[in-house]
């Protein structure tokens, strides 16, 4: 085991979620996931152990101190439709690692990780059972089931609608503080967050398009960076829609707009355009009445042609700008890189097609699009079972019709978010775990639409609200 110069940083958010309690905990939580690669402790051999896992560890600890999570997530079954697909899911995840390489071993071929002397490299290999197929169930267990049941737990009072909301905020701005750190390393001729990036992960800072270095801020590459800004900028754009008080969440949706463009990543223009256009095609018919946003909708379609005729004049007459869109959207698919992702995901079906539609275990292969990665990992099944939790997650209506404003409309923006994020994943993620961020948010929006009912032979729910109000 190895200290890092972030472990003082990971036990600083120890004590800080401990002393402040379940409740306010989250913000801190949310305040560590733009810090994807300060690893708390390092294992030789084994990888790391990330500073934003420390601080959910810490998270769910304080949650079962105050006594909010056993007499909560107890009933989980009784009362969170999301709860069955979810296990479902986990457990058809730990069969599939504990049996399907062996059984299908030597009968398909797999892209995974390969260590050299170098570095490491994605190389075709006979399916067999590894290391990996242990580390990644496990990275997916505690994400999928501890971290999601323990955010439900917490929110499930609907009383943490605002520390939610804190959190997003402090995570964004951490996260926009790291990017502008990021960008400006290069003009101070010194690696900035080289402290910050100590994990056990290939961090590609060094990359170039066409004399622009590209922006990863406290991640390991422009994909995983892409992911999470989408995510933020999913929630914000939902909560800038039709929160009374707009500035604040319209000045983040431009920052984290400006990011996503500037990190050139051709997965994150398809995805920002195609989710703002899905997003306002949702949203025209619930707000149809509503004078701002109407207003906003005829600006909008009035100024769409002066755009599109703008960016069309800086493409014609700007070489830079030409040459950089033609790389990064027009030559993407016939280019190196994009047709190394496509043979990846034509292996995940090949592989998907020699185990008989079962998959070759999650933590076997590598794809580049979270779809392929499921199917060629956890088969078909796998795959329905993902898309029934994603679903009830994205389609969750509140439980409560006396449900607040304030934690209604954060709900929405987590739904948002999540939506947002699966909608990128769906294009560049390589595995089928969707991740920390994922999981904790879409735990925290399933938790406050959420009522605890009273199963039988139970406690009733009066006095359990009670046992969680004095908890808390």
């Amino acid at each position: 085991m190895y200290l890092t110069a972030t472990t003082p940083l990971a036990l600083f958010l120890c004590l800080a979620i401990l002393v402040s309690g379940p409740g306010r905990g989250i913000i801190w939580v949310f305040a560590a996931l733009p810090f994807g690669t300060a690893a708390a402790v390092n294992f030789s051999g084994l990888g790391s152990v990330f500073v934003a896992e420390i601080a959910m560890i810490a998270l769910g600890v304080s949650a079962t101190l105050a006594g909010l999570k056993g007499a909560v997530s107890s009933q989980l079954l009784w009362s969170s439709r999301g709860s069955l697909p979810l296990l479902l899911l986990l457990t058809t995840a730990a069969m599939s690692a504990a049996f399907l390489p062996r059984v299908f071993a030597g009968a398909t071929e797999v892209f995974t990780l390969v260590r050299q002397a170098d570095g490491a490299t994605l190389a075709l290999r006979p399916l067999s059972a590894s290391g990996s197929n242990l580390g990644q169930l496990i990275r997916f267990c505690l994400a999928g089931l501890a971290f999601f049941v323990a955010l439900w737990a917490i929110a499930v009072s609907g009383r943490h609608a605002d520390h939610v909301r804190h959190g997003m905020i402090a995570a964004t701005l951490l996260h926009i503080a790291l990017s502008i750190v990021d960008l400006a390393t290069p003009y101070l001729n010194a690696s900035l967050l080289s402290p910050i990036r100590n994990a056990y992960v290939a961090v590609l800072d060094d990359q170039l398009l066409l004399g622009v270095r590209r922006l990863i801020a406290g991640f390991p590459e422009p994909s995983a960076f892409a992911i999470f800004t989408i995510a933020l900028y999913g929630f914000w754009l939902r909560f800038w829609f039709t929160a009374p008080r707009p500035l604040l969440p319209g000045l983040l949706v431009l920052l984290l707009a400006a990011l996503l463009i500037r990190s050139t990543s051709s997965a994150a223009y398809i995805g920002i355009a195609l989710y703002t256009a899905l997003f306002f095609l949702w949203q025209f018919r619930a707000v149809f009445w509503r004078r701002g946003a109407m207003l906003f909708y005829l600006a909008a379609l009035f100024c769409l042609p002066a755009l599109s005729g703008a960016v069309a004049l800086i493409y014609a007459f700007v070489p830079s700008v030409s040459a950089l869109f033609d790389v990064i959207i027009l030559e993407k698919l016939s280019s190196a890189s994009g047709t190394q992702r496509m043979s990846w995901n034509l292996q995940a079906l090949q592989n998907f097609e020699d185990t008989f539609g079962f998959g070759a275990g999650i933590g076997s292969l590598r794809a580049s699009g979270w779809p392929f990665a499921v199917l060629g990992s956890m088969g078909l099944f796998g795959l329905a079972l993902y898309l029934w939790f994603c679903r009830d997650v994205l389609m969750r209506s509140p439980e409560n019709l006396g449900i607040a404003q304030n934690t209604w409309e954060t709900a929405s923006a987590l739904k948002s978010s999540c939506a947002a994020l699966l909608l990128l994943s769906c294009t560049i993620l390589p595995q089928p775990n969707l991740g920390l961020t994922f999981f904790l948010i879409a735990g925290s929006a399933v938790g406050l639409l959420t009522v605890v009912q009273r199963p039988k032979n139970r406690l009733s729910f009066s006095t359990t609200k009670r046992s969680m109000q004095m908890s808390l």
